[in-house]
């Protein structure tokens, strides 16, 4: 789960299995969400304060139902990838919301 401290963050997961992924996050106009290292299926759970307008995954526009999906009773939006590219996640903000700190 992603809660935001800072303008920046990032942290790593190291799997048993061997291997890491980096994931970097940043908060500006838009939210920019940067995986790196091993490429590994996961669900993203982002404490958000209302819908977003948009989410993008390497680009490309993610389908609303399909790709993620947003809770507003838990104020989560929810990503689920399976396979990725780059790993360059940019979710564009409702009007007035900002991701939770």
């Amino acid at each position: 789960m992603a809660y935001l401290s800072s303008a920046k963050s990032q942290f790593t997961v190291r799997y048993p299995e061997g291997g890491e992924t980096t994931v970097e996050v940043s908060l500006g106009k838009d939210l920019q969400i940067n995986f790196s290292g091993r490429r590994k299926a996961h669900i993203l759970r982002i404490l958000l304060p209302s819908k977003p307008r948009d989410v993008s995954m390497d680009d490309l526009t993610l389908s609303e139902g399909s790709a993620w999906k947003y809770d507003a009773k838990d104020q989560r939006l929810i990503i689920k990838t399976k396979e990725f590219g780059a790993g360059h996640y940019t979710i564009t903000l409702g009007a007035g919301a900002a991701a939770s700190q």
